[in-house]
């Protein structure tokens, strides 16, 4: 079925097609990317996510001209995940725009700045021994599975001091909340992360620890504690 550009979008610059889809026809990524900018600089697909219509550039320039104008092109303006899962809190510091969004920024800033990340290498680099060793008298492995996918997600499992045996569950939420087509199942892959976080986030509460979620739980804007909201769209963007 095809869809008809919407009155205020020129015909010449409307593609009748969802991104993830067109994305997903081409097994070189930098090949996709290339025939999205071999359709124009701006162009309005029909999906761009969630069902969701809307524009696409695909030069730097406009990139970066969207990025640093907040007022006219607004993080607290788009259709984020609040409303999938249920709550009427957004995600930060993703959905605000400035000044807030450099408020919640500072909260997270002490854990990413140089110094503390150069304190993280030992811990990269156990893991990235603990995995390559696992490939000892194998003939072929497969390095997306058993090593690319799991090395970042065992890196800031061990920030979040979240536990690493849950990580199966975590990818088949995650995966039901970001690739599905059906919205439904989205949802409530959305909502089983949403519920696991929410419980974490109370156990450190009452057991807190020298880890990223404590320092978010204990975290202040402008002189003042996070609130419940503030804190689980922090919790969920991590």
């Amino acid at each position: 079925m095809s869809f008809a550009a919407p009155f205020h979008v020129p015909a010449h610059l409307y593609c009748d097609l969802e991104l993830k889809a067109f994305a997903a026809q081409f097994e070189d990524p930098f090949v996709g990317i290339q025939a999205l900018q071999d359709r124009g600089e701006l162009i309005y697909m029909r999906d761009i996510g969630r069902g969701t219509p809307g524009w696409v550039p695909t030069r730097f320039e406009i990139l970066s001209d969207i990025f640093m104008d907040a007022k006219r092109f607004s993080n607290a303006e788009n259709i984020g995940v609040g409303p999938l899962m249920g709550v009427d809190w957004r995600l930060n510091p993703l959905e605000y725009d400035p000044p807030e969004h450099m408020g919640y920024r500072q909260v997270l800033q002490p854990y990413f700045q140089p110094s503390k990340v150069t304190g993280y290498e030992a811990l990269i680099r156990s893991v990235a021994r603990e995995l390559i060793a696992r490939f000892d008298g194998k003939r072929q492995i497969d390095f997306v599975a058993e090593f690319a996918s799991l090395f970042p997600s065992y890196i800031f499992l061990d920030l979040l001091g979240l536990p690493r045996e849950e990580l199966p569950q975590f990818f088949e939420w995650e995966h039901a909340f970001t690739r599905s087509p059906d919205m439904a199942v989205r949802a409530a892959g959305a909502r089983s992360i949403l519920h696991y976080l929410e419980n974490y986030v109370e156990q450190r509460r009452s057991d807190p620890r020298d880890d990223l979620v404590t320092g978010i739980i204990n975290g202040q804007v402008k002189g003042r504690p996070l609130n419940h909201g503030e804190i689980m769209g922090m919790v969920m963007v991590l």
